[in-house]
């Protein structure tokens, strides 16, 4: 199956037993790999919470959802910031930290 980004920006994730963890917002490609490195999940459009779901965590792909291991719960996935803390460089320059 093939989803475009704008499609995959709709899909709704839950859980095997049916509880809906949120919607996937943004993705994180691994470009040497060419491949998703993790799902971006937020719980609601403004003020939700976010989650980062590892390719290995999700059990299947269907058309409108993607479907995760039971045992990923949003209660047990640390939220993640999205970017990088900033950190001072020499001269007072903030460089994001690799």
């Amino acid at each position: 199956m093939q989803i475009s980004f704008k499609q995959l920006k709709k899909v709704l994730v839950e859980t095997e037993s049916g509880t809906a963890l949120g919607h996937v917002v943004d993705l994180v490609l691994d470009t040497q790999a060419q491949a998703v490195q993790l799902y971006e999940v937020k719980s609601a459009p403004i003020a939700g919470k976010q989650f980062m779901i590892k390719p290995s965590q999700v059990v299947r792909f269907e058309v409108e959802k993607l479907i995760v291991d039971d045992t990923f719960t949003a209660e047990a996935e640390q939220e993640r910031p999205l970017s990088p803390p900033m950190t001072p460089e020499v001269g007072g320059v903030a460089m994001r930290q690799p």
